[in-house]
């Protein structure tokens, strides 16, 4: 999956804002093989299952801001504290999904204990699987990592199995650092199976 370039330029003008709200980083339990791909690191890593609430959408990548806003200001209604960065889970790609349709979320990971109401929906992350990278320079050029990322999960014998996570882990800088903002990516894929053994019964 690749996302639309201005759906960038969406993330870049919001994150400064947003994820200053985040107020922990979540932890998870990992075991990572890290593997060298040419300009950034693709690995695959065993992560936990977590909590994180979020709000639903079904549209253009033009309401992302307005999601964003819509997002925090139910927050902070409900008295939700993040656990966590922001997210953004996205169902469907745009190269084979007509804008109307994509399906797409945002949210934040919370406490299993934390209580939410509507518009509002607290959900569980599943899929401990994935191949991961993190995406180093503005929003417009992410596609640029997805390209890579699904080359090599193609060279790996890996093969999709969930929606794709953003994790927002800090935000741009203006001026100079305008392009050193941080996103990890994570695409959840099929585990690989170990050969089964065969069994020879060889004449007695």
């Amino acid at each position: 999956m690749s996302l639309y370039r201005e759906e960038g330029l969406l993330k870049k003008t919001i994150l400064f804002m947003i994820i200053l709200a985040a107020s922990a980083t979540l932890v998870w339990n990992l075991y990572s093989t890290s593997t060298a791909f040419p300009d950034i690191d693709i690995s695959t890593k065993e992560v936990s299952p977590f909590t994180y609430c979020s709000m639903k959408y079904q549209g253009s990548y033009s309401q992302f801001e307005p999601a964003i806003r819509s997002l925090m200001q139910n927050l902070q209604r409900q008295s939700v504290q993040p656990a966590g960065p922001l997210l953004g889970i996205f169902f469907n790609s745009p190269e084979d999904t007509k804008p109307q349709n994509l399906e797409w979320e945002v949210g934040f990971p919370i406490t299993p204990q934390s209580r939410v109401q509507a518009p509002l929906r607290k959900k569980q992350w599943t899929h401990t699987f994935v191949v991961t990278a993190v995406h180093v320079g503005s929003y417009e050029t992410t596609q640029e990592t997805y390209i890579q990322m699904f080359e090599w999960m193609e060279t790996h014998n890996l093969i999709q199995k969930g929606p794709i996570l953003e994790k927002y882990i800090s935000m741009p800088s203006r001026g100079r650092g305008a392009g050193k903002a941080r996103t990890e990516i994570w695409i959840p894929c099929q585990k690989p199976q170990p050969p089964s053994s065969t069994e020879i019964n060889l004449p007695e």
